[in-house]
């Protein structure tokens, strides 16, 4: 199993925390395929989402990744963390969201009704189909929330 990370998954951008509650706050995070993405094994961390926040909107777009859906949510396991080949993606969010050459979403309603978690968690989302590497090739996830 790979666990592709973003460059927020591996710790080198923090996500945006709202200053003031009640404030909406979004983070953007995006994943090119510089490697080869394999659904039967596969999964992409995005970043984190922070402790006690709660979400508000989430859109996944997808460029140049062919026919496949994804499905995003918070990841299982430490946040970050690579090698854990048991981690998974459970369709909190998302589920089978069409995204070749598309923008799925999920508004505030559904939204509402996924928990605050308690600790920083992982985003993460999980392919139903492969995608040959390339630069072209990115999906890009973004997400408003709130304290």
């Amino acid at each position: 199993m790979t666990i592709h990370q973003t460059e927020a998954a591996k710790r080198r951008i923090a996500p945006s925390t709202a200053a003031v509650a009640g404030v909406l706050t979004a983070m953007v995070y995006e994943h090119t395929f510089n490697a080869a993405y394999a659904s039967a094994t596969d999964l992409i961390e995005m970043g984190s989402f922070p402790a006690r926040t709660q979400l508000h909107s989430v859109d996944i777009i997808g460029a140049g990744v062919g026919a496949v859906t994804a499905d995003v949510g918070f990841l299982s396991g430490a946040e970050g963390d690579s090698h854990d080949d048991t981690r998974e993606v459970s369709p909190d969010f998302l589920s089978a969201a069409d995204i070749n050459n598309a923008t799925a979403s999920a508004g505030a309603a559904a939204c509402l009704a996924v928990p605050r978690q308690p600790r920083n968690t992982g985003i993460g989302v999980a392919l139903s189909g492969d995608v040959a590497a390339g630069a072209a090739k990115k999906i890009t996830l973004v997400l408003t929330y709130y304290a």
